[in-house]
């Protein structure tokens, strides 16, 4: 697609005057530059949709195990990873919530209500996809 974009540039350059030449240059300048997916929209289908869910994750995914004496470090392959329903999670037994760290990083951190359940999930855009990219275990 790239390549019939620049070649159609190279033809319509080679042909017509400079006004077309800069109308040919914003064409394919804007479908080289894919949109940027908001995290809102991302989010809702990576709570919901498997198959959606496995492409987005960066395997083997870095898992941080925070315990209070002691830090480890797991990693979790492609193979390893069971869907995780984020949707189906029952409110007000787990406590879910969003973190817009910056532009380019979000946190999902889940608790368990009257447990020491503590997950942060780290969000991170990637070629203007967001992945998940990191999981850091603080559970008690």
């Amino acid at each position: 697609m790239r390549f019939v974009l620049l070649l159609l540039v190279f033809i319509i350059s080679m042909s017509c005057n400079n006004q077309s030449k800069e109308s040919a240059n914003k064409i394919v300048s804007k479908g080289m530059n894919l949109k940027e997916e908001s995290f809102d929209d991302f989010f809702h289908s990576f709570s919901r949709d498997s198959v959606f869910q496995n492409s987005r994750i960066k395997f083997p995914l870095l898992v941080i195990i925070d315990d209070i004496d002691e830090k480890e470090q797991k990693l979790i392959t492609q193979k390893d990873w069971g869907f995780f329903g984020i949707a189906k999670l029952s409110k007000p037994k787990y406590i879910q919530t969003v973190e817009k760290i910056n532009s380019q990083e979000y946190h999902l951190t889940i608790q368990m209500e009257d447990t020491g359940v503590y997950v942060v999930y780290v969000f991170k855009r990637e070629k203007n996809s967001w992945m998940l990219t990191q999981m850091i275990d603080s559970s008690t």
